[in-house]
């Protein structure tokens, strides 16, 4: 099994363009992969200057269920707090255990702290979660690099072919 929680930027930071962007990349991954109870969960947490849960893991178990839900995912405003969003995610996420962890960051700027953003990733990596950054709009690849930890783990647009090969690698270990 493996547990997928998408953190999208609805920051100012991001365009409201960008963020229907990052919605249909999480359905195209939704769409292609085989999600189920037993095999990928999926959460969505929405993140600006504080985080919101859209959806936990294990909520919707089927690909219908998991489209449908995406469609009620709102856009939020403020600051772009990526430290807050994955601490959010260590704890709040991966409390039944599960499988393979994957934190996706979708991202369309800087976060407010580069620091703390490094310290939060590099908690969730400590834990065993995979972290994957996508960059849509203008996030700096650097600091992209702080919240993957890993070259591999960096996109630097929403492009989901070049995602999926890498989940499908991941999740086949």
């Amino acid at each position: 099994m493996v547990d997928v929680v998408f953190l999208i930027d609805s920051s100012d930071s991001t365009t409201q363009t960008d963020f229907q962007k990052a919605i249909i990349f999480i359905k195209q991954f939704v769409t292609a992969e085989n999600v189920g109870p037993t095999t990928i969960r999926v959460s969505v947490v929405s993140f600006a200057a504080q985080p919101h849960l859209n959806f936990p893991l294990g909520l919707h178990t089927d690909r219908t269920s998991l489209l449908f839900a995406l469609e009620g995912v709102g856009r939020l405003q403020g600051s772009t707090d990526t430290a807050k969003a994955l601490n959010f995610a260590k704890l709040n996420s991966f409390a039944d255990g599960g499988g393979k962890k994957v934190v996706v960051v979708i991202t369309g700027g800087n976060s407010d702290d580069l620091y703390e953003t490094d310290v939060a990733a590099q908690s969730l990596r400590s834990d065993g979660v995979t972290i994957f950054s996508v960059a849509m709009g203008q996030s700096s690849l650097f600091e992209q690099n702080k919240i993957a930890g890993n070259r591999a783990n960096i996109m630097t647009n929403l492009d989901f072919s070049t995602f999926h090969d890498a989940f499908n690698k991941l999740s086949t270990c």
